[in-house]
């Protein structure tokens, strides 16, 4: 409970410090947009070849538009249940504010004894359009920090990664620059407790496996990370735009099984975000053009610094949901 604690204040910090930094410096204005979806999709199984069809999307919720403060999207399955009393609606939720933190999951257990199969994803997309009004040149960087992604599959069943009936459970996180990938990270698992496969690409997050009870729940936590992305040198007047993207998707067939992915906590951004940035920039060379930003306070700073370190210092908890 004292590692949780931490790391809700190191995270719950820096996406504060993100806010009040950008809020506070003179050199530079930003156009903010936003964007959260859920959806739930169906699909049914396919003949003469083994295989799904898509039946199409039976719920989603996009949300867009010039921000309010937070926009959250969230949908559920009736026909599913997210926890193993087989009693609540599995779901998919995502959540993203106006100051640059996000977060989703998706998550539920099928019993409905049929081979139909259910997809549900949650995303949620940040862009900051920032021009530099310094009256100088100026060197950008993007400070960031993930949470610990979470992927895992329950089976009761007997599913095995080469049955096209196996579960999947996704993430992907990726940081862009004017429309061009800066960072990308995602991991998919596949299959069921007979056999499964984590296949990964871009930045690894270092996944290590775990199990429950007697094998029909498992998955793999992922390190949290946290990093700075150079951006380049911008003169007095030109713009970019820096954005990410946040998607997870959890689906399984109807008959006794399901999956789980999350990157953070939806419903919890101000304390456990699944992603936090800021930008920062400093003069460019020397001369007579303006200094640096205007210096934080120190309360700022120790917020900023707390969200950093405390990524690189307490390791993710172990969720049992």
């Amino acid at each position: 409970m004292k590692a949780e604690k931490e790391r809700r204040v190191a995270l719950g910090g820096l996406a504060i410090a993100s806010t009040l930094l950008l809020a506070m410096s003179g050199s530079a204005t930003a156009v903010v947009s936003i964007e959260t979806n859920a959806t739930a999709e169906g699909f049914a199984e396919g003949f003469p070849n083994p295989g799904y069809v898509s039946t199409g999307i039976f719920a989603q919720d996009p949300q867009s538009g010039p921000p309010p403060s937070v926009l959250l999207s969230r949908v559920e399955d009736p026909e599913g249940a997210s926890d193993s009393n087989f009693g609540d609606p599995a779901f998919a939720v995502a959540t993203q504010n106006d100051s640059g933190a996000g977060a989703v999951q998706a998550q539920g257990l099928w019993a409905g004894g049929s081979n139909d199969y259910t997809t549900l994803s949650a995303s949620a997309s940040f862009q900051d359009m920032v021009t530099n009004s310094s009256g100088g040149a100026r060197d950008y960087t993007y400070d960031f920090s993930i949470e610990a992604p979470q992927l895992k599959i329950f089976d009761f069943a007997g599913v095995s990664d080469a049955d096209f009936q196996a579960m999947r459970a996704t993430y992907e996180i990726v940081i862009t620059l004017d429309g061009n990938e800066l960072f990308t990270s995602s991991a998919e698992l596949v299959g069921g407790s007979v056999s499964h496969v984590l296949n990964e690409a871009g930045t690894s997050l270092n996944p290590v496996f775990f199990q429950l009870g007697f094998g029909g729940e498992f998955g793999y936590d992922f390190d949290s990370y946290s990093d700075t992305l150079a951006l380049g040198q911008f003169d007095d007047g030109e713009s970019f735009t820096v954005g990410y993207s946040l998607l997870v998707t959890a689906g399984g067939p109807q008959f006794e099984t399901g999956a789980q992915a999350l990157i953070g906590d939806p419903n919890d951004l101000g304390g456990l975000p699944g992603f936090a940035g800021v930008i920062n920039s400093t003069a460019a060379g020397p001369g007579p053009g303006p200094g640096p930003d205007p210096v934080p306070s120190a309360g700022i700073l120790l917020m900023l610094a707390s969200g950093m370190l405390g990524l690189g210092a307490v390791r993710r908890f172990k969720r049992g949901c």
